[in-house]
């Protein structure tokens, strides 16, 4: 490269320094208006922002002023609270007087009605009914108002001892309705009797013919005695008999206790002649039961007792399948063949009534059907009896009978006690066989005559029913006491020293 060249090099450089400043120059002219437009703008926000910061002081300001006005405001209306609250706890003193003292003028003209009373009849009872309202109201009024202080228990302590009057009032127009429709009752069904006797030859006549009949008059009689009375007279009744058994405390009269006490008792004698009554048959009912329990009892051991025995001491073909079969046949309830024993009886009263329907040795005959759990239970206890014993009984010349009712029986007498007691007490206590079985009153056992105790004219007995529950339970009682040593005691008897 020669000087020349560096010449113009040089010269081109400058060239180029000149042209980047003046495009920097230019460029910078561009920029001023955006900078000076942000600055400007950038001042304007910091007049409002300076403004905004002076209007936030003055609301803080009037704010702390209205706060201090709302303080004195709050403490203005406490006082104002407290102000009222006395005043209105003297108005409140005023109006308990004021309601006071109206009371007290309503007592004293009460007073009056009182002492002008001379007898005690219906208008009587409708004063001394309002008197005690009124009071009642006046209690239950002042108690929401002013609660319940020292005074208005005064008060309500001698208003409750005046309750007698609305009970006696209640008690009254019961009983004036009762009577109105019992007398009522009582005229219609003489005239029904009046009428039927002039029918029932006609009715009499026909039926000796064969002809079904039925009587208008007696049906009507049946409505009067069973409906009519029970929803006119027995509901009156009824409530006139509980108000006088509260008036017997209640009543400040010492004299009239005793009379409203009677009167209670009469009401419900009315009750018990109107009522229908069923005729129990109850000595006959527990002795049917102690025959029937009694005989099944001794049969069925007696049965077991034999047919238990070879199971236990003789070896045969099906001795084993034998009495599972017995037992499987037991485990079938009872209620499958209730309608085959209804028509084996049936049948077999054709030519035996004593063991047909309707008859006790007929309950008999289907209650020995329960022998095989029985057998199965002193089978058991015959195999703990040693076998040794009747072997030496035959080598001296006792035959297999005697050895059974002489050697096994004996030891065997708890389990047999056991199987009286069990059957005695299922069968005294059947009840679903006897009932389809029995028809007749006088036939029943004393489940079924228990059962006739509960069932009542109106209600359930249960009274009557517990009692002949109770008195019910002294056959089988009599009979665990009898056989307590066999059972308690003789456990053991079967055993052998060895």
């Amino acid at each position: 490269v020669t000087s020349g060249d560096e010449g113009i090099l040089l010269q081109d450089g400058n060239i180029t320094k000149k042209s980047l400043y003046r495009n920097f120059l230019q460029s910078f002219e561009e920029v001023i208006p955006t900078v000076d437009g942000v600055l400007k703008q950038m001042s304007e926000n910091i007049d409002s922002f300076i403004q905004k910061a002076k209007e936030l002081k003055d609301l803080q300001n009037e704010l702390a002023f209205l706060n201090s006005r709302l303080e004195g405001l709050k403490k203005s209306l406490t006082t104002l609270t407290n102000t009222a609250s006395q005043k209105e706890s003297r108005i409140s003193l005023a109006k308990r007087y004021v309601d006071l003292r109206v009371f007290s003028y309503e007592i004293e003209n009460r007073k009056r009605v009182v002492e002008d009373i001379k007898s005690f009849n219906s208008a009587t009872q409708i004063k001394l009914l309002s008197i005690y309202r009124t009071s009642k109201n006046f209690v239950s009024l002042y108690i929401s108002q002013y609660g319940n202080d020292s005074f208005i228990q005064t008060i309500r302590k001698m208003v409750s001892e005046l309750s007698w009057i609305e009970d006696y009032r209640e008690f009254s127009r019961r009983m004036e309705t009762g009577y109105k429709n019992a007398l009522d009752i009582l005229e219609n069904s003489r005239k029904v009797l009046y009428d039927f006797k002039g029918s029932y030859p006609n009715l009499l006549d026909l039926s000796y013919r064969g002809v079904f009949v039925s009587s208008e008059h007696l049906q009507m009689l049946y409505d009067l005695v069973k409906m009519n009375f029970v929803q006119e007279v027995l509901t009156n009744t009824a409530v006139a008999s509980r108000k006088a058994g509260s008036l017997m405390d209640s009543v400040p009269l010492k004299e009239l206790r005793s009379d409203f006490k009677k009167i209670d008792g009469d009401l419900y004698r009315v009750a018990q002649i109107w009522e229908q009554k069923t005729r129990h048959y109850f000595l006959r009912w527990v002795a049917n039961s102690v025959i029937v329990a009694g005989l099944v009892s001794i049969i069925t051991t007696a049965v077991c007792a034999l047919a238990a025995y070879p199971f236990s001491r003789m070896r045969f073909w099906g001795r084993q399948y034998g009495i599972m079969a017995l037992l499987l046949i037991q485990m079938f309830p009872a209620i499958m063949y209730m309608v085959a024993i209804y028509g084996l009886l049936k049948l077999i009263g054709q030519f035996l009534p004593f063991l047909g329907l309707d008859s006790l040795g007929g309950l008999i005959f289907a209650y020995l059907g329960n022998i095989a759990y029985n057998m199965y239970l002193i089978k058991g206890f015959y195999d703990t009896i040693p076998s040794s014993l009747e072997e030496a009984a035959m080598i001296d010349g006792a035959t297999r009978f005697q050895t059974f009712y002489k050697i096994v029986v004996p030891l065997a007498l708890p389990i047999l006690s056991v199987i009286v007691i069990l059957t005695f007490i299922g069968t005294f206590n059947e009840f679903v066989l006897a009932r389809i079985i029995l028809q007749d009153v006088k036939n029943y056992t004393y489940a079924l005559g228990l059962w006739t105790f509960s069932t009542g004219a109106y209600e359930t007995e249960w009274g009557l029913f517990t009692a002949a529950a109770l008195l019910g339970m002294t056959p089988m009682v009599i009979l665990f006491l009898s056989l307590q040593k066999y059972i308690v005691g003789g456990l053991t008897k079967g055993s052998v020293k060895g």
